[in-house]
């Protein structure tokens, strides 16, 4: 799983995790040991919030409401940044580590940032974490610095990962699929989807694939790209056996197929992608049926650009805002042909 978090455990424990050893911190400095007690007061607040976080998570599983979600995942974001905090005030203290703790602690520092910001982005996205053993795997930082202990550096992950082993590659720890050790393995995460919502990441992943799609279907043949889009547009936005859609329609293929070969480029600004739950289309020019109301599922808008090229020809566009839904992992657009 991408947010084991090890590193810092293992150095500052020592280099052979054996208990009699693993208090690396120089506590007769007086600096580090009223590091030492802040930090175990913190950790007191540490355990207090992870009681917090298992209350919460217990509660949005069982009622599957947004808002509950939202809540848990408050508590998970507190976890984050109190152990964050640990970690800076560790660095603050340079003198109680040597210098290989304080470059796995400042790699750590970096891990426990991203994690934070994920959880943000669930809160964006208003929805929740994905997991209950989410928070055991990022393996708190506060108990294991002021309590040095024997630790499994990689956790079970249970039997969807069970042809995961631990290895370390590039001074890393990592889980490596055993049935390919010499390839490059991804970040693992729990899941980016729950109760019909993705995250932000889960999101971003779902739209710069489905312009991909899209590029190669209006890219292939008139018939191709008309049905790709008629099968990828919002439920309901467009009868498209009635005017004015069923003669576009006709006419985008045709145009298309007489053309020739064209290569037609859908770029979306993945950066610039952001939740828009309350956006409406407010008019009709294009025979949309569904005016003046909210839409259902995840609604983002994004900056996206479209390049057109045939043989010499070739039509860079700019970025103008889009919107898309995402409905049970789905995406789709709001328009066709």
């Amino acid at each position: 799983m991408r947010k084991v978090i090890i590193i810092v455990i293992l150095s500052l424990l020592s280099s052979s995790l054996s208990t009699a050893n693993s208090n690396a911190l120089n506590t007769t400095n007086t600096t580090c040991k009223k590091m030492l007690t802040t930090i175990a007061q913190m950790d007191i607040k540490q355990k207090s919030a992870l009681s917090s976080y298992s209350q919460k998570y217990k509660a949005a599983r069982e009622s599957k409401n947004v808002e509950d979600n939202m809540s848990q995942t408050r508590a998970l974001l507190e976890l984050f940044e109190n152990d964050r905090t640990i970690f800076l005030l560790a660095l603050e203290n340079k003198k109680c580590f040597s210098k290989t703790e304080l470059e796995n602690l400042e790699i750590a520092l970096k891990n426990t940032t991203d994690d934070a910001e994920t959880v943000r982005n669930w809160l964006y996205v208003k929805i929740g974490i994905p997991g209950k053993n989410f928070y055991s795997s990022y393996i708190p930082f506060a108990k294991d610095i002021t309590t040095p202990r024997v630790l499994s550096p990689c956790p079970k992950l249970g039997q969807k990962y069970k042809t995961l082993t631990c290895k370390k590659k590039n001074g890393k720890l990592i889980w490596i699929d055993s049935a390919n050790p010499s390839g490059e393995y991804p970040s693992y995460w729990p899941t980016d989807f729950i109760d019909g919502y993705v995250n932000w990441r889960g999101a971003a992943d779902r739209v710069y694939k489905f312009f991909n799609e899209l590029s190669v279907a209006v890219s292939t043949d008139g018939p191709t790209s008309v049905q790709f889009q008629k099968d990828n547009v919002y439920p309901g936005l467009f009868d498209f056996t009635s005017e004015p859609k069923l003669s576009s329609c006709q006419k985008f293929s045709e145009a298309q197929s007489n053309v020739g070969k064209i290569e037609i480029k859908y770029t979306a600004d993945i950066s610039s992608l952001i939740p828009d739950p309350d956006w409406q289309i407010v008019s009709a020019p294009n025979g949309e049926l569904l005016i003046n109301q909210k839409f259902t599922g995840q609604i983002f808008s994004v900056l996206l650009k479209v390049d057109i090229t045939q043989g010499t020809f070739v039509s860079n566009g700019t970025y103008s805002i889009k919107h898309i839904a995402i409905i049970n992992g789905k995406v789709y657009r709001f328009s066709a042909c």
